[in-house]
């Protein structure tokens, strides 16, 4: 949205609206999708306030957070429903109820991947990467050069 439009969109910064963004961030809602509605503010009047409201700052991170533990809650009830309940109520038979589990394996593979990106720590499959071998030495060794001989004209 660009023009008079957005501009009439931005509002001020306060706390029942930041309060109001984290819970449903962290109700696995997105904040595109939020700030889409009437009465929201625009994407880019909450990015302004991330970086004028340290406060504000890290509740968003927490409520990131909090969207991953909902994403893989999320997970634990897509795979937990039946294929075929899921697909008799819908009214589906055949290659439908075929495409509803191909969907299904698609929700949980995407909610899986953007949970793994909010917290790798907590839902990455993968290990964390590992250092370069002498990379902790090497950084010591500069730290070292810098107070003890910040001209490196020393022969030590």
């Amino acid at each position: 949205m660009s023009g008079p439009a957005a501009m009439a969109r931005s509002c001020l910064f306060t706390q029942k609206l930041a309060d109001l963004i984290c819970e449903r961030i962290a109700d696995g809602q997105s904040l595109r999708a939020i700030c889409a509605e009437a009465g929201m503010p625009a994407t880019g009047t909450v990015f302004r306030w991330l970086e004028a409201h340290e406060g504000f700052r890290g509740q968003y991170a927490r409520a990131r957070e909090f969207r991953a533990d909902t994403l893989f809650d999320e997970i634990l009830e897509i795979s937990d429903m039946p294929a075929e309940a899921e697909a008799v109520k819908a009214g589906k038979a055949g290659s439908e109820a075929v495409k509803s589990a191909d969907q299904r394996k698609l929700q949980i593979e995407t909610r899986k991947w953007m949970a793994a990106r909010l917290q790798p720590q907590k839902y990455s499959d993968k290990p964390p990467p590992a250092a370069a071998p002498g990379a902790e030495g090497a950084r010591i060794e500069a730290i070292r050069r810098v107070i003890v001989d910040p001209t490196g004209d020393s022969d030590s």
